[in-house]
């Protein structure tokens, strides 16, 4: 069968943003699971009919938070997989998220993380072989968590409520573990920020706030753990989302 090297897309809150994110470092648990979605029903030729990755969203539902799964196929279309609680509560219908990165994979793709904003937790799962197995809810070290960043060893939880960032170590099989150490609280007052992201090579740590525009950008120590941020201005009022090179 001929072998594809896949790509996968990370899908924020309600479809609000999506990255694509496998590359070279794809792991076998995702190649595996884009084999098993390939053979439901798939031919393994090149057609627009082809499986060819997944896409992840949540509900941020209330009365109980949600990943759903869905197939994206060759021609772009999607097909619904799975829905996978996350044991946690989101905020809608009487709020949304405000945020990008919501819904993340970690770089190496074994470990998607989602935000659960109205039960102040974060939740894991281990993606394996056509499903996702949910790993830990934990709290997310904060008030209303509505962004993660991620590398494959270490996450950061951006609590929207309480302008801080809290740290956690990624364990076996998409365990987390709080390192209460690693908490920081956010450089500005009234912060009312919306995302989260290291820089692709992991060596700082960024957070845009709308309500003091601008950005946090923090060093990462070679233990996971920050240092000091500096507060660059952003250039016009109320920046959002953000990307990195």
């Amino acid at each position: 069968m001929h072998t594809a090297r896949f790509s996968l897309l990370a899908a924020a809150a309600l479809l609000a943003a999506c990255s694509d994110v496998a590359g070279p470092n794809a792991s076998s648990a995702i190649d595996d699971l884009n084999a098993s979605l390939a053979v439901r029903g798939e031919s393994d030729d090149d057609s627009d009919d082809r499986a060819t990755g997944g896409v992840f969203t949540q509900t941020n539902d209330a009365a109980g938070n949600a990943v759903i799964a869905y197939t994206r196929r060759a021609d772009g279309s999607l097909s619904y997989l799975g829905t996978y609680p996350t044991g946690g509560l989101g905020t809608a219908p009487a709020s949304g998220l405000g945020s990008q990165g919501a819904v993340l994979l970690t770089p190496n793709n074994r470990v998607l993380l989602a935000v659960n904003a109205g039960s102040n937790q974060i939740s894991s799962f281990a993606v394996g072989k056509a499903e996702l197995k949910l790993a830990a809810t934990v709290p997310s070290g904060g008030q209303r968590p509505v962004s993660v960043a991620a590398t494959d060893h270490v996450v950061y939880a951006l609590n929207n409520g309480s302008s801080t960032i809290a740290g956690f170590r990624i364990g076996h099989r998409g365990a987390l573990t709080p390192v209460p150490g690693w908490t920081r609280s956010l450089s500005r007052s009234g912060a009312d920020a919306a995302q989260v992201q290291f820089t692709k090579d992991g060596h700082f740590l960024v957070v845009v706030h709308r309500g003091a525009p601008g950005f946090d950008v923090f060093p990462v120590n070679r233990d996971g753990s920050l240092g000091a941020a500096i507060f660059p201005p952003s250039v016009g009022s109320a920046p959002f989302g953000f990307d990195i090179t």
